[in-house]
């Protein structure tokens, strides 16, 4: 896996009346798919939170993001630009009845311990088992 790239990482929140197990459904079987035609991914990863807490108002301080995404770009210029892409529009789209909001961060990448061999993407990995 490239190193060096910029990378966005992003919370991201279900919508409203949506329960976790259909957020995440719906986020494999749709919403990266859409996600990984942004023009300049050189990778594109996203963690699940097992702990989603259903149902409103949440209980025990703020609410807690439904998933973290990264993504890792070939350049500054194509990071800049994903906003312009046609994918970032149809996600957008997609958002209405899924995600509720997002927060984008702009980070730093610091690798403690990499990985030894690359891992199969999560769609390669589902057509595998079929």
């Amino acid at each position: 896996m490239a190193n060096n790239g910029p990378v966005l990482a992003f919370e991201v929140y279900r919508w409203a009346g949506t329960s976790a197990e259909e957020f995440q459904t719906h986020y494999k079987d749709v919403h990266a798919k859409i996600g990984m035609r942004i023009p300049g991914l050189v990778w594109y990863e996203s963690f699940m939170n097992k702990n989603s807490q259903e149902g409103w108002p949440v209980i025990g301080g703020a609410a807690k993001p439904d998933a973290i995404v990264v993504m890792m770009f070939d350049s500054e210029e194509s990071k800049a630009k994903i906003a312009e892409s046609e994918a970032w529009t149809e996600a957008a789209a997609d958002d209405i009845g899924f995600c509720s909001h997002f927060e984008i961060f702009e980070v730093d990448r610091f690798t403690w311990i990499p990985e030894a061999t690359l891992r199969e993407p999560f769609h390669a990995q589902e057509a595998a088992s079929v």
